[in-house]
């Protein structure tokens, strides 16, 4: 890759990433599905069971989070490009999570998280996409 197609490529990631966060935090499943592979694996976090699909790591994410409101904060990402189909990201994240008034059946009712992501891309026919990532707490603060 010459650089003009590598700070594309990177422009492009960092483009999916900022989609991600936004698509998680309204909710947004046809939006999330989009950010991934079709052959993703996302491992157990949190309420969520690891998955091998991008269906259903979205379905499970989804409705996990529906008694939720969240906001993810994150970047800007270190991108290390492996070819031109595959990359690497790591991100600093922070994100907080409110369980709805009412609801009384999650296991908080406030998250306030600080981590990493590290992720997997890939290119595919319909541009860059996650295959894969691991979110590495470093505090969460329950109340």
């Amino acid at each position: 890759m010459n650089e003009g197609e590598r700070a594309l490529a990177i422009a492009e990631i960092r483009s999916l990433k900022a989609r991600y966060w936004h698509c998680v935090d309204l909710r947004d499943a046809e939006g999330l599905r989009a950010c991934f592979a079709d052959d993703a694996v996302i491992p157990a976090h949190g309420d969520i069971r690891e998955t091998r699909d991008a269906d259903g790591f979205v379905a499970n994410l989804v409705a996990s989070l529906r008694v939720t409101r969240s906001l993810h904060l994150g970047g800007p990402g270190d991108i290390a490009l492996e070819s031109a189909d595959r990359a690497r990201g790591v991100w600093a994240v922070e994100d907080r999570i409110w369980a709805l008034d009412g609801v009384t059946n999650t296991p908080f009712r406030t998250l306030h998280g600080w981590g990493h992501y590290h992720d997997e891309y890939v290119r595919t026919a319909k541009g860059w996409r996650i295959q894969s990532f691991r979110l590495d707490r470093v505090r969460v603060d329950i109340t």
